[in-house]
């Protein structure tokens, strides 16, 4: 994945076309893994993390990736 797609909380795999996995990192603000699934206009994200912190980096990641808004 791009070194422009990083976070401190979670490590980012793309699984399959337009499926990725979101992976917590030790000691970051994830304390479980997520994923999002772009569907073509919008983007549904699952697994939320249990910060704020990483979420917004999560939410601003999978945007940037797809160029679609999350719902």
């Amino acid at each position: 994945m791009n070194g422009k797609f990083q976070s401190k909380h979670f490590k980012l795999e793309e699984v399959s076309n337009s499926i990725y996995a979101v992976l917590a990192k030790e000691g970051g603000g994830a304390a479980a893994n997520a994923g999002f699934v772009d569907l073509g206009g919008k983007v549904i994200v699952f697994d939320t993390f249990n910060t704020q912190q990483a979420s917004q980096d999560l939410k601003h990641i999978a945007e940037s990736i797809t160029n679609h808004p999350v719902t």
